[in-house]
């Protein structure tokens, strides 16, 4: 799913209206530095259509956007849990885009091919189901 300001705009205003993240869609607060992503990012890897992780919103808050104030630096962190954390690694793209004020990170992850699957990340594989990465 590539995600526009359109769609950016639309995906929030069901989450909120959810209260929750869903099959997939996770967001992240973020803002005391990038969260540990790797069971979402092997579930993601292990769904057949990927996922999307949104930085800068805080769902406990009904998904409040707060924004990512160092892009680049939390563009090169999950690069890096995507690279290091997940076996065999997952490809992201990171779309930085402007809402209600803040900067949201966007971060795309690719499925895995269905030969490639499942990915695990500490010995460990994960599946996507409702709103929460399960072993």
């Amino acid at each position: 799913m590539t995600m526009d300001t359109r769609l950016l705009a639309q995906t929030i205003s069901d989450l909120r209206a959810r209260g929750g993240d869903t099959l997939d869609v996770e967001a992240k607060r973020a803002t005391g530095g990038t969260p540990d992503l790797k069971p979402t990012l092997c579930a993601f890897g292990n769904l057949p259509s990927g996922g999307v992780i949104i930085l800068g919103l805080d769902e406990d808050d009904n998904f409040r956007t707060v924004g990512v104030h160092n892009v680049p630096l939390a563009e090169q962190a999950v690069a890096s849990q995507a690279r290091k954390g997940v076996v065999p690694p997952v490809q992201v793209e990171f779309t930085a885009t402007p809402f209600e004020g803040e900067t949201l990170l966007v971060v795309q992850v690719m499925p895995l091919p269905s030969a490639a699957r499942p990915c695990f990340t500490k010995g460990k594989a994960y599946l996507r189901q409702s709103d929460g990465d399960y072993e």
